[in-house]
This record gives structure tokens, C-alpha cells and sequence, in this order.
């Protein structure tokens, strides 16, 4: 209930900043659970997902969020030298629609904030099973990276046969310590959510770290490279 809650804030936000279906918000963040909030919101809205490979310098973010025409952006505060470095024409597009997870920036809102002063009403946003959930730029292909366009029914169809496949269900306790910029970790993050169970999120990965969480929290299984 904690969790729905927090989504409908987010989802109630981004619609009164102007970011309505079909249009894109950018994520720069290590994984956390704002950044499944913020997966989920965009779900609930139509809203396209872009997530943001951590390791890319400026100029290549600037390349993405131009592409995608990301007219909004959430980072975590560890980047903000970085988001201070986009091309002028991206950070135009974005600069009044800017939240920032962790630590205070003068250049973005707090995420929490934007959570804190928005309504939690549920709303039928009309989404369709065909609409894009996400835009993951893939470096799969020869040249740039292209962006691949995921719907709302392949990553639910994705959910069930991973659920089949591994019998997984609500009993399970999921840990997925590789990157939530990522579509494989990420989904099998929200797979947990979606099939009622427990997910453990950790913002990378930390040997020790891990197997503690293991013990700690029983966890049943997780996706790994």
C-alpha cells in the first residue's frame, strides 16, 4: 500500500510538470526503490521510460535524451557534475523538470518533494497493452546505439514466462544486484513486485554485501551476469 501510494503521488506530479503519456522522462540513477517507483509511474501513466546507462560520458547522455526527446529528468545527486555538463539545447528541454534523488541541488527539485506536494489519486490514465513502457538504447547493433521501443505487454508477457519457466510466485524473495538501467535486472526486480512477493534492492554489487543479504532476508533467487 506504501509502495501504490508513493507511485500515484509520483504519477499525479509528472502529469500537473506536463510530462503526459507518450512522452519521455530520463532516469540516471544506481538502483534503489525510487527507481522502481518511478518504473512503476511511468507504467501507470504511459509515461516512456528512458533509463540511462551510468557509465556514458555527457556528451553521449546529451545524445540519448535528444533522441528520445526526454523532456524530463531524474539523477541521483552523485551525478549532478555530470548533468551540469549536458549540451545547452538538452538542458533547455528539461531544465524546469529536473528531480533529484539523495542530496539537494540548486539546479533540481528533491524527488521527495515532488512525492510530498502531490495527490495519491488513482487514476485510470487509459493506458493500452501496445503502449511503450520504455526506450532501451542497446549498443546490440554496429554504429550508435539504437533505441529499442518495449511494450507494456511485452514486459508483462516477459513477467508470466519467467514466472512459468522458474515457478516463481508470491512466496519468492527476489535480489538483482546488477544495474536497474538494465532491462534484465530491473525486470526481474519488478517481476517480484508483480507476482506479490519480496524484492531486495541493493545499488550494486558488493560481495560480502550480497551473500548478508542472502541470510538475512531469505532471499530465493536472483538475476546475475
Amino acid at each position: 500500500r506504501q509502495l501504490n501510494e508513493r507511485v500515484c503521488r509520483i504519477a499525479t506530479a509528472l502529469q500537473d510538470a506536463g510530462v503526459m503519456a507518450g512522452r519521455s522522462l530520463a532516469i540516471l540513477a544506481r538502483s534503489s526503490a525510487e527507481y522502481l517507483e518511478l518504473y512503476f509511474a511511468a507504467g501507470m501513466t504511459g509515461t516512456l521510460l528512458v533509463p540511462i546507462n551510468l557509465h556514458l560520458k555527457a556528451s553521449d547522455v546529451s545524445s540519448r535524451l535528444r533522441h528520445s526527446l526526454a523532456m524530463a529528468l531524474v539523477f541521483d545527486s552523485e551525478f549532478a557534475p555530470l548533468v551540469d555538463e549536458l549540451d545547452a539545447d538538452v538542458r533547455d528541454a528539461i531544465k524546469d523538470r529536473m528531480w533529484c534523488i539523495g542530496t539537494p541541488q540548486p539546479s533540481a527539485r528533491a524527488y521527495e518533494d515532488l512525492i510530498a506536494h502531490a495527490k495519491a489519486s488513482k487514476v485510470d490514465w487509459g493506458v493500452r497493452p501496445e503502449d511503450i513502457l520504455y526506450l532501451g538504447y542497446t549498443s546490440g547493433t554496429t554504429g550508435p546505439s539504437k533505441g529499442a521501443r518495449i511494450s507494456q505487454r511485452a514486459v508483462v508477457v516477459g513477467y508470466l514466462y519467467k514466472a512459468l519457466a522458474y515457478g516463481l510466485n508470491w512466496h519468492d524473495v527476489s535480489l538483482n544486484p546488477g544495474p536497474f538501467w538494465h532491462s534484465a535486472p530491473r525486470d526481474y526486480a519488478s517481476l517480484a513486485v508483480y507476482l506479490g512477493g519480496t524484492c531486495v534492492v541493493t545499488r550494486g554489487f558488493e560481495a560480502t554485501e550480497y551473500f548478508q543479504l542472502v541470510e538475512r532476508h531469505g532471499v530465493t533467487n536472483s538475476f546475475m551476469v
